[in-house]
């Protein structure tokens, strides 16, 4: 698809603070001190030295200004930062709380959240979380033109259901990013789903001939490993020399280098989505309509150097710009791109099913390829130790229990052999195949299946016992044998998703689908759900029982 090209009204390129009077920040800065400090705990005369908020979480307690960041980062040294509204409020607070112990002594104030509404705002600062508030601007959600320098019309609304108002939020993650290239910072921006695991400054330390380095959604890992110049592609991973397709980068982690060459970059982004009409009929349709312009999509039509997707665009065949292979020129051949390891920028899917949970070389984990949406994503934080809100009470009485096991012997073939190795499976439609033709010709899938139920029951009767016995519920670790997918294409026949690091891969594998057995329930609910276990964030507890 291709971005229209519009006169540059429907959003405004210096959004935020910037747009609003000088008496309405005033007054919404205040409004926002005063609800935070009524949400914060008084110290007491009787406080020991060393006791309460330090000079940088008292100044935490208000609202930063655009300068107040400045002064906290030096020149030449990176800035962290997400934007969110309420909506994610949750998951803003989440990756604020993982990444603030990672920055200590002078990078302390290094990190900071753009905050689109004032309730995640007020939230935040009752944490004593450095916040910026900033605008979401669109003609037809109500936002006033830029010329009326009118405050930021409040946002609290899923911006992610709608495309205007998300590719409103792009340019505000993007105009972030160049005010941080003009004043000589760095600008390491990462969505509110992400846990940075270790110290991030290290993201800024690898192929430091990039302007520009990224995430992509790749899952192959020993492929994305080899960066050698070939033609050969994996699904999902053409981010080496030679690749002629597939080089396609996620925005969920970025990281900027202050050169004219980022800074350039950085800027086309922002204008290109700004200049794309929002309304009714003009790109202004819900979430997963054809055709639509968000800020990934954006960032990759340039990147590639052409307003459309597919192959034959400018960056193709990719081109070696240093690093031995790691960076490549865009599609312009003027700019640097890092494409960053998917072992030290992790998705979802290689942080927890192909590593088990374990951090291995991941810098970031980025919770792509997770299903569920939002109720995904808060369990798979907290199956991975990583949800700092609201952490589940510990109590003393624990039941847990030894899982149905594969069958012994060696694994099934994941495809008929009478298929021979290159034939698709037959009977397929639009929709993939009719249940009973693909356990015909899947043998593994048909075994997945079989133990699957048997975990379910399992599941049953140790629940039912842990309420009767009044006893917390542990989950054991379940192995399956195949992945789990939203498209049957994705996962059949080999049973691992489409440009997964088949080769690599050991099955059976630990499951990492709880969710699919209450998946109609919210996150919280699941969690009470399963006899008031702790299985969201306790599930490596479960070689002990009681």
């Amino acid at each position: 698809c291709s971005a229209a090209r519009k006169p540059a009204l429907v959003m405004g390129i210096g959004i935020g603070l910037a747009e609003a009077t000088e008496a309405a920040e005033v007054a919404e800065a205040k409004a926002l001190a005063q609800a935070a400090a009524a949400a914060l705990p008084r110290r007491t005369a009787s406080s020991g030295p060393g006791e309460g908020p330090s000079g940088l979480e008292e100044a935490n307690g208000r609202l930063l200004s655009r300068d107040d960041i400045l002064a906290r980062v030096p020149v030449g040294q990176p800035a962290f930062f997400t934007v969110a509204n309420s909506a994610y409020a949750d998951l803003a607070e989440n990756w604020a709380l993982l990444l603030r112990p990672l920055l200590h002594g002078r990078t302390a104030g290094h990190m900071f959240v753009a905050s689109l509404d004032g309730a995640l705002a007020t939230r935040l600062l009752a944490r004593r979380l450095p916040t910026l508030r900033v605008g979401l601007g669109s003609n037809d959600t109500g936002r006033a033109p830029p010329q009326t320098k009118a405050p930021p019309v409040e946002v609290s609304a899923n911006f992610r259901l709608k495309f205007s108002m998300f590719r409103a939020y792009g340019v505000t993650k993007a105009d972030l990013i160049v005010w941080l290239l003009r004043a000589g910072r760095p600008a390491v921006v990462s969505d509110v789903d992400c846990a940075w695991l270790s110290r991030p400054q290290a993201l800024l330390e690898l192929q430091p001939t990039a302007d520009v380095l990224a995430g992509t959604d790749c899952l192959d890992t020993a492929a994305d490993d080899d960066r050698s110049d070939r033609s050969s592609v994996v699904p999902r991973c053409g981010h080496h020399p030679g690749s002629l397709w597939s080089a396609w980068f996620n925005t969920g982690v970025l990281a900027f280098r202050p050169t004219a060459e980022a800074l350039s970059l950085a800027s086309e982004w922002r204008d290109r989505m700004a200049s794309v009409s929002g309304k009714p009929g003009e790109n202004d349709c819900d979430h997963g309509c054809a055709g639509a312009v968000d800020d990934q999509l954006t960032f990759n039509q340039i990147v590639a150097g052409s307003p459309t997707k597919g192959k034959g665009e400018p960056i193709y065949p990719l081109r070696a710009a240093g690093d031995g292979g790691r960076v490549v020129f865009d599609g312009s051949r003027r700019r640097k791109i890092g494409p960053v390891s998917a072992r030290v920028i992790c998705s979802g899917h290689v942080f927890h099913i192909q590593q088990a949970v374990e951090p291995r070389a991941c810098l970031v984990m980025h919770l792509t390829f997770v299903e569920a949406g939002l109720a995904g994503k808060f369990w798979r934080m907290r199956e991975a130790g990583l949800w700092r809100l609201a952490p589940e009470p510990a109590g003393a009485r624990y039941l847990s229990y030894t899982p149905a096991q594969p069958e012994p012997g060696p694994l099934l073939p994941a495809r008929d052999p009478a298929l021979g190795p290159k034939a698709d499976l037959p009977g397929r439609t639009k929709d993939g195949w009719d249940v009973d033709t693909a356990l015909r010709h899947t043998p593994r899938l048909a075994a997945h299946l079989a133990l699957a139920d048997k975990h379910i029951v399992g599941l049953r009767n140790a629940m039912a016992i842990a309420r009767a016995l009044g006893r917390e519920l542990i989950m054991p670790r379940w192995l399956c044998l195949c992945e789990r997918a939203q498209a049957p294409w994705d996962i059949l026949p080999g049973c691992v998703k489409v440009g997964g690091g088949a080769a690599s891969r050991r099955l059976p594998e630990i499951a990492r689908e709880y969710p699919a057995v209450a998946s109609r329930w919210g996150h919280r609910r699941r969690c009470r759900l399963c006899a008031r276990s702790r299985t969201c964030s306790t599930w490596r507890s479960s070689s002990s029982s009681g």
